[in-house]
């Protein structure tokens, strides 16, 4: 049925039913307002996707950085971090040189990590990070102590022996400060040996010859490289009885020592390389009794240390593009970067101690303070070929450490005379204990690096306290003639074990 009820059009546009007194369009209206609302919703939500599908594509699209993946060691995240600051400054550009393997090396980490290849990403990072640069310092602490001590308890076991000869077989020879000088009277009759009553300037002057072998190991630790240790050393030198109760001396020292990196890195990575030094050094020493018992003795030693160092980075890691994005096979990196650089290094040591006498045995309580301090220079290393494009070596800013240690202990010694000579088997304990050699920060950088970004290594702190055992043998002869042999081990060192031995024989005018 169709409804003609009269329409009246108002003038807004608007038409009115006359009968039922309402808006003929009011369904119209209603549509369209339903409409206009489902538009602005449409219209807000499409709005809404235009903001909200960009940012998912930009976090898509976002680089991962190496130092956010879980469970780096600290070299590994100082490397991340550093790879992660200056690779994205580098020039894609640039595809030849060091600065293009640099970047080429630096991109394949960061793309597998985008890939979420982290294990892959990670493997890099140990090889990348010098730590074993950290054995430089270390060695050279934990090392030059024991040559000072050794070299100490040599001279007091056979230097301050000097005159046992001299002394001991001249009856009328008033008492003298040299421990056990009365055991030596049987050794005086055997050998009815004729000693001038007047020893000339030259018969209180004598000369030695040692020879020290140190050697051992350091463990792997997760900011410290594990390695094997040897050092050979010969000293020679000269010193002067100037008084009944006092002996100083002069020697020249060479050392040699060689460290070999472990062949598997603390992660199980493929490590190796090592360190040659070689040092030079001139020491004063002497000993000095007072009261016949009582002694203070004293080295200063100032040396010269060169090293040659040699470092393998070796990975394999997933190839990728120059963007990052990941290609099929693999890419194999193997290069050695070598360094070479020098330092100084000083070292005093005092001491002092009181000898008990039991008969034949010595019982001798002491104390000693011993400090060393140690510069290596900043250095730059190399790798062979590098115009052919390896871009992995490092720069190095200088190092400086610092060890000062006190020492308490005891030794005991007994004489033994013989038709040929006066024998001195001895033991000895210390405990020791380090006030400095703090961890420190070591800093490097690419040194193909065109950012100059810097990363650092800081190393394990020290071993406060650990303990020495030594033992030795000493023999005096007629004529002025002495030999030795002394060995000492370190007990209480967390990572290291270190065992050293040194001879030696002296010969007076």
């Amino acid at each position: 049925m169709i409804d003609w009820r009269p329409v009246i059009t108002t003038p807004e546009g608007m038409g009115y039913d006359m009968q039922a007194g309402l808006p003929a369009c009011r369904n119209v209206r209603q549509r369209q307002r339903t409409s206009t609302r489902y538009g602005v919703l449409i219209a807000l939500l499409m709005l809404g996707l235009g903001l909200v599908v960009p940012v998912q594509a930009q976090n898509t699209g976002q680089m991962i950085g190496l130092s956010d993946i879980s469970g780096l060691t600290p070299p590994e995240r100082s490397t991340a971090g550093a790879i992660d600051t200056l690779c994205p400054q580098l020039n894609p550009n640039v595809t030849t040189g060091g600065v293009g393997d640099l970047q080429i090396r630096c991109t394949e980490m960061i793309g597998n990590a985008n890939a979420g290849n982290t294990s892959a990403a990670r493997t890099p990072l140990l090889p990348l990070s010098p730590e074993e640069i950290v054995a430089q310092g270390t060695n050279a602490v934990k090392t030059s102590n024991r040559n000072i001590d050794t070299r100490l308890a040599a001279l007091r076991s056979v230097g301050t022996n000097l005159g046992f000869r001299r002394f001991a077989l001249q009856p009328e020879t008033p008492a003298v400060p040299y421990t056990l000088v009365a055991s030596l009277d049987s050794m005086a009759a055997t050998n009815n040996l004729a000693v001038a009553s007047t020893p000339s300037l030259f018969s209180r002057l004598s000369f030695f010859v040692n020879g020290t072998f140190t050697g051992g190991d350091k463990d792997a630790t997760s900011r410290e490289a594990g390695f094997d240790f040897k050092t050979f050393g010969v000293t020679v030198g000269a010193d002067y009885r100037f008084t009944d109760n006092l002996v100083l001396g002069v020697a020249f020292n060479y050392l040699s020592t060689n460290i070999d990196f472990d062949s598997t890195s603390f992660l199980g990575s493929p490590a190796g390389g090592g360190i040659d030094t070689h040092s030079f050094g001139f020491a004063i020493y002497g000993t000095y009794y007072i009261a016949n018992q009582f002694y203070v003795d004293g080295i200063a030693n100032a040396g010269w240390n060169h090293y040659d160092t040699s470092r393998r980075i070796m990975y394999a890691i997933p190839a990728t593009d120059r963007t990052g994005a990941l290609i099929p096979g693999t890419t194999t990196v193997n290069q050695t970067p070598q360094g070479d650089t020098h330092g100084a290094q000083f070292s005093i040591s005092a001491g002092a101690g009181y000898d008990w006498n039991i008969k034949g045995f010595t019982i001798s309580p002491l104390a000693r303070l011993e400090y060393t301090t140690l510069h290596i220079n900043g250095y730059q290393e190399n790798i062979n070929n590098t115009a052919n494009g390896f871009g992995l070596a490092l720069a190095f800013t200088g190092q400086n450490v610092e060890s000062l240690m006190s020492v308490l202990g005891a030794q005991a010694s007994y004489a033994i005379s013989t038709g040929i000579g006066v024998l001195l088997p001895q033991v000895r304990a210390a405990w020791r204990h380090e006030f400095k050699d703090d961890a420190r920060a070591i800093t490097a950088r690419f040194a193909n690096d065109p950012t100059h970004t810097s990363l650092a290594l800081v190393t394990d702190g020290p071993d406060r306290d650990f303990c020495s055992l030594g033992a030795g043998l000493s023999a005096t002869f007629p004529g002025g003639k002495a030999a030795f042999v002394y060995y000492e081990t370190v007990l209480g060192l967390a990572q290291v074990t270190a065992h050293s031995v040194v001879g030696g024989i002296r010969f007076e005018f």
